[in-house]
């Protein structure tokens, strides 16, 4: 048997803390502009001034959301992360695979889930202007649960390491999710 392949994340967890942040913290001030300018004695009040006020404050509550968790996610990154491996790096369908977990510590876990995921990519060419580009379209078409550890404490210096076997379903068809067309 080969050596195990780690996966990847798509995009790192500071990233993707970073965008959440950036885009909060944008519609909060959006939002709050909306709002303050309204209230300020520059301008008057239109007769639907409540409607500003709703659509400001949803700015604003939506970017207040948005800005605490690019926060958390920040906060997050402090933490070990888990590490994912798999024996094979593409599987056909029917095809069985070995799944390996480790998650150092020093953390206390609720759930430590893993979820196999199917993804139909249709890749195409796009041309505008002259110019080509490839775009990839991502569709859902099947999900299931692989592993679930629940309450799990792991020491400073420990690592704990979980196997499962996924089996990447036959019979999923499009129509399956999608319903009938």
């Amino acid at each position: 048997m080969s050596a195990p392949i780690r996966l990847e994340r798509e995009a790192p967890a500071a990233r993707q803390a970073g965008g959440a942040g950036a885009i909060g913290l944008f519609l909060t001030m959006l939002g709050g502009v909306i709002t303050l300018a309204l209230r300020s004695d520059a301008l008057r009040p239109p007769r639907n001034a409540w409607l500003f006020d709703i659509v400001g404050g949803g700015f604003l509550l939506v970017g207040l959301v948005m800005l605490i968790l690019g926060i958390k996610m920040a906060l997050s990154t402090r933490l070990p992360e888990t590490i994912v491996e798999v024996d094979r790096r593409s599987v056909r369908a029917g095809q069985p695979f070995h799944i390996t977990v480790r998650q150092p510590g020093p953390i206390r876990l609720k759930s430590l889930r893993v979820n196999l995921v199917a993804e139909q990519l249709t890749r195409r060419d796009v041309w505008r202007n002259g110019e080509g580009r490839t775009h990839t379209d991502r569709r859902l078409i099947h999900q299931n649960n692989v592993l679930d550890v629940r309450n799990i404490t792991i020491l400073p210096g420990e690592e704990v390491a979980r196997h499962a076997e996924a089996t990447v379903p036959v019979d999923v068809t499009l129509a399956d999710i999608e319903g009938e067309k």
